[in-house]
């Protein structure tokens, strides 16, 4: 993501560490079969680094993830936890933003998540 928003503080945070995946990873091979490049990489590191958590919107790759014994959340469960933390104000700001750019939710579950957490 070099030039989009927030990627050079992304790059300069000490917390982040980058993982690589070889083409050669033979998990990695089998993802490839039924998910995109990214997601397929992204769960094969995570089964490589038994990772605690998978951050992963796409359907068929959350299902896989959830076959492998990973852990997931998705987008708006990463804006549910921040809500209930105190992190952010309201989410509602929030799902318009991400709709704009090409987000995609239900109308019925925006609804239900606002009325869940009070907005």
């Amino acid at each position: 993501g070099a030039g989009l928003s927030g990627s050079q503080e992304l790059a300069a945070a000490t917390w982040v560490v980058v993982e690589d995946v070889t083409p050669d990873d033979p998990l990695l091979a089998g993802l490839r079969e039924t998910l995109d490049a990214g997601e397929a990489a992204a769960l094969a590191i995570a089964a490589r680094i038994h990772a605690d958590l998978v951050l992963i919107d796409d359907l068929r790759g959350r299902q896989t993830a959830r076959g492998m014994g990973l852990e997931i959340k998705g987008t708006l469960g990463v804006l549910v936890s921040a809500k209930r933390a105190g992190l952010v104000d309201a989410i509602g700001p929030l799902l318009d933003a991400l709709v704009a750019r090409e987000f995609w939710i239900a109308d019925d579950l925006r609804a239900r998540l606002l009325a869940e957490l009070g907005e």
